[in-house]
């Protein structure tokens, strides 16, 4: 969750005037588009363990194709170490 909001405020946060860090500096912030229309989904790829990390390649292909059948314009993905394996399997 931490990752997701980070990223929605980042791509679609107002205009903040009057922003400092620990008091240094005083302007307008903003996200890269302001008042941008943002939403956030969650595709489940992986699975409670029954022998090691269950995390199967169909389940993250079929992520991916929901994903763009929902109409999603701009897909974020968080990867941990084993599934970047997986990637870098893939797309040798």
């Amino acid at each position: 969750m931490m990752a997701t909001a980070h990223t929605l405020s980042t791509a679609g946060g107002n205009f903040v005037p009057g922003a400092s860090v620990f008091g240094h500096g005083n302007g307008t912030a903003k996200g890269g588009s302001p008042e941008a229309k943002v939403a956030t989904y969650n595709y489940k790829v992986c699975w409670p363990p029954i022998y090691g990390f269950q995390c199967y390649d169909a389940d993250i292909k079929a992520a991916f194709d929901t994903a763009v059948s929902d109409g999603v314009d701009v897909l974020q993905t968080l990867w941990v170490g084993y599934l970047l394996n997986i990637l870098k399997m893939q797309f040798k």
